[in-house]
């Protein structure tokens, strides 16, 4: 009977697996069909080149994924409204990034679709959603359309000459698949122009970048830019007073929570790394979303010292007004790690399956803390499967972020006083 009931585990567990590889497949086909779709409509219909920048008018970028890389994207928005002062410039995002950019001044207009192939919960926009969009979108006829990540609605719009240029970034990808140099200048006379050497020339902010670059747009800033207004600002302080926290002495902002399980540093590992931290004299400052209270609370059972939570108590200004009072921020890869960088505020950020090559906090004063997992094959080589978009991880449930010690932690923080 037992050897029955073991049998049947393992055939869900198998069944649970094929089912969450098909959907990790065609996720990737999916993807991989925009991409290859949009270049060949960049290569049939858009290789003129561009005009002078007197000639562009009205501007729209598409950015249509997660609030931590539309953060990630503001750069090309500095450098077109550089380029392009006295142009319209909107962007196409997310409902969950809006608050990203509000009140952004490089920004003139916000545009929201909800698009299915980015939503991580809920519904994405109806079908007459879509419609009403495309629609919006077409009327509008901007001169420059600068994709930086789009879905089927936006390579229809593309099909539809929705635009009168277009700028692409899955055509630098597929050019920089097949070995190929990067397209010459698509503007008259433009010269490409660099403030310092890229930090990583993988990170999302140099690739995003490489959009504008390989059109001949000069690269004059590479700031990420989060707006927080004044009276988030006021509200920030009230709040932390409120708390009982006090502003003369270290506050250390720790988000313990993510969308994706794999990308969570385990909560025992949180709660003792607290506890270190207020022996230290430091006050712990535990942040996120609603859905991840319960996370926090249970952090918070296993410390031996006192901590706040205020997840779920802020919006995103609010967020960033919090962490621009804070000292020190640690976290898991996602949207608040980005917001803290962008702010100033120290970063450590710790990975596990995604690169922090790529996806890394961006800035003069931000750490990333990533070890490969153990133990390492034969040769000498760490059996090392990173970056990795799997929802299930061949080396334990808790994936491979559990490398990351406390003591690693603790080392980065000492190492950098």
């Amino acid at each position: 009977m037992k050897q029955k009931k073991r049998n049947c585990c393992e055939l869900s567990r198998l069944r649970l697996w094929k089912k969450i590889n098909f959907e990790i497949f065609m996720r990737t086909l999916t993807e991989s069909s925009i991409i290859l779709t949009s270049f060949l409509v960049n290569r049939l219909f858009y290789r003129k080149m561009l005009p002078p920048p007197s000639d562009i008018k009205k501007i729209l970028v598409v950015k249509l994924d997660h609030i931590g890389d539309v953060l990630l994207s503001t750069p090309v928005i500095i450098n077109l409204r550089l380029h392009y002062p006295y142009a319209h410039i909107a962007m196409l995002v997310g409902s969950w990034s809006k608050q990203a950019i509000e009140r952004n001044p490089y920004i003139d207009e916000i545009l929201c679709y909800d698009s299915p192939f980015f939503r991580r919960s809920g519904r994405g926009s109806t079908l007459k959603d879509v419609m009403q969009i495309l629609r919006r979108l077409k009327s509008e006829w901007y001169d420059l359309i600068v994709e930086l990540r789009g879905d089927f609605l936006t390579l229809i719009l593309a099909m539809l000459r929705g635009g009168r240029y277009r700028l692409d970034r899955s055509t630098q990808r597929v050019l920089k698949k097949l070995g190929n140099p990067p397209c010459p200048p698509l503007i008259k006379g433009g010269e490409v122009g660099l403030e310092g050497e890229p930090v990583h020339p993988e990170h999302e902010v140099e690739i995003n970048l490489d959009v504008l670059k390989a059109a001949g747009i000069p690269i004059t800033s590479r700031q990420i830019f989060f707006n927080i207004p004044s009276e988030s600002q006021t509200w920030a302080k009230d709040f932390l007073s409120e708390l009982g926290i006090d502003a003369s002495k270290p506050i250390v902002a720790i988000h313990p929570g993510s969308p994706v399980p794999l990308k969570r540093w385990p909560a025992k590992r949180f709660a003792k790394l607290a506890d270190i931290l207020i022996k230290r004299k430091m006050q712990i400052l535990f942040l996120g979303v609603s859905a991840e209270k319960g996370l926090v609370k249970e952090i918070q059972a296993q410390m031996h010292h006192n901590s706040v939570n205020i997840a779920g108590r802020t919006n995103l200004q609010q967020l960033g007004a919090v962490l621009q009072n804070c000292q020190l921020f640690i976290g898991n890869d996602s949207g608040p790690m980005h917001i803290a960088a962008a702010v100033g505020t120290r970063v450590i950020g710790l990975f596990g399956p995604s690169s922090p090559q790529r996806f890394g906090p961006f800035g003069d004063n931000c750490t990333a803390i990533r070890k490969p997992p153990h133990p390492p094959v034969k040769g000498g080589k760490s059996p090392d499967c990173q970056p990795c978009m799997k929802e299930k991880c061949r080396f334990g449930e808790e994936g491979c972020i559990v490398e990351i010690s406390v003591e690693d932690v603790i080392n980065v923080i000492r190492d950098e006083k």
